[in-house]
């Protein structure tokens, strides 16, 4: 009875010593709140805007740690910095006397490893505007590219794919040529339900990477071309997506640059205002209920197409890419691929004007959903809304204040259903 009791006793002790050792392991990794004193993170001119800052939890700090802070104008431009002692409750305060985002950026070093938390408020969003105006050519210079396109046969080819369908979509591969001598390619999912149907195409965002079909636009009723932007089949493996990804497609949105005629995103441009063409010409869409839609990159190049081409009803865009590239020379920031970066000035003028949603965001009637993240700091929301405030439709602005770059699944599930509703009749 003795050894059984020690037994129990010793066991004991060992499960209490390797709870306290978990309770130390997860102890260890502090979080950083920053809220400001407006819940809607917005604020007027010249208005101070308070943050509260804590440390959680703050009893794992020394007594000499410190966090390091800035304020900036939307991560383009420093206002101020420092460093503060941790404790209880800190308050910083900072305010912005011109139209956009003031951020805050927190810095916690601790040994060997980093922690870092962000917030941003808007001022007078509604007053940014794009740092430049659209080229004069632009509507030439894309009139001229269309007609180049529409030389070429579409040469549609379509094949079933009967394994990755279902009784409610039914799923396609396409392809069909484009201007350079090269197809395009991509996933159309169509409907199960009989008439007429709306339309999307669906433009991913950056990067060179196997798409699998997209289903959730046609379960909203809508039949849908997924676009592969690069030329690529979109049943090339995984491995080949990789080797393209490290060679000939590494910094893909850079090559072409030095003409406007031959950069990189005219060829893709091209493929979505054919693949509206396609969409257009079959007797189950409407082609008065046509939309475009993406995040990021994809979200850019929607605003761009709905600009180029009027058949365009409704588009989404999420974070949208390709924003005020100029930004950067008037103290504010540029959106991505943040040309600034890699070229000069005037090569930057005389190309990227071109595939700049900001300024062709002006010539875009159709009906148009955008999202933005306050802390997103690769599509920052100053970027973000000078797009937006240039749309001559009807237009909406979702803002998401803790966002950063991204498209949470709710989110996504909620653009899915504008753009559906928004398509279900001829405007």
């Amino acid at each position: 009875m003795t050894d059984f009791k020690d037994r129990v006793g010793l066991s004991l002790w060992i499960l209490l010593f390797l709870g306290i050792l978990m309770m130390n392991t997860y102890a260890t990794e502090p979080g950083i709140t920053i809220i400001p004193d407006h819940h809607d993170y917005l604020y007027h001119l010249g208005e101070k805007a308070k943050f509260e800052v804590k440390v959680i939890p703050a009893e794992i700090m020394r007594k000499d740690q410190k966090l390091e802070y800035e304020f900036s104008e939307d991560g383009a431009v420093k206002i101020s910095t420092g460093t503060l002692s941790i404790k209880d409750h800190i308050l910083l305060e900072c305010a912005m006397d011109k139209p956009g985002f003031l951020r805050l950026d927190i810095l916690l070093k601790m040994e060997e490893k980093q922690f870092r938390s962000s917030a941003a408020v808007a001022y007078a969003p509604e007053l940014i505007k794009p740092s430049v105006s659209l080229p004069v050519d632009f509507t030439s210079f894309w009139n001229l590219a269309k007609a180049e396109l529409e030389r070429i046969p579409m040469d549609v080819k379509l094949e079933h794919r009967p394994q990755l369908s279902d009784n409610e979509i039914a799923i396609y591969k396409i392809s069909m040529a484009n201007i350079e001598n090269v197809r395009f390619y991509g996933w159309l999912a169509i409907p199960g339900t009989k008439g007429k149907h709306g339309a999307v195409v669906y433009i991913p965002g950056a990067g060179v990477e196997p798409l699998p079909p997209l289903k959730d636009y046609a379960k909203a009723d809508l039949v849908t071309f997924f676009l592969e932007i690069h030329g690529m089949d979109v049943e090339t493996s995984p491995g080949i997506y990789a080797e393209h990804r490290r060679t000939d497609l590494d910094g893909y949105q850079f090559l072409g640059m030095g003409d406007p005629s031959h950069y990189y995103y005219r060829r893709v441009l091209l493929s979505v205002v054919r693949a509206i063409s396609y969409l257009e010409q079959r007797e189950d869409v409407d082609p008065g209920r046509i939309g475009v839609a993406g995040s990021s990159q994809g979200g850019g190049l929607s605003i761009i197409a709905a600009s180029i081409d009027p058949r365009v009803k409704a588009i989404t865009a999420n974070v949208p890419a390709f924003c005020d590239h100029l930004g950067h020379y008037y103290g504010r920031p540029s959106g991505w691929p943040q040309f600034w970066k890699r070229f000069p000035r005037d090569v930057i003028e005389k190309t990227a004007s071109y595939y700049d949603a900001a300024l062709a965001a002006r010539n875009v009637k159709a009906r148009a959903l955008l999202t933005v993240g306050f802390i997103d700091d690769i599509c920052m929301p100053t970027t973000v809304y000078a797009a937006y405030n240039n749309l001559s439709g009807e237009k909406k602005m979702e803002h998401y204040p803790q966002m950063r770059h991204e498209l949470p699944e709710e989110l996504r599930l909620h653009l899915v259903n504008w753009l559906s509703g928004q398509l279900k009749k001829s405007p």
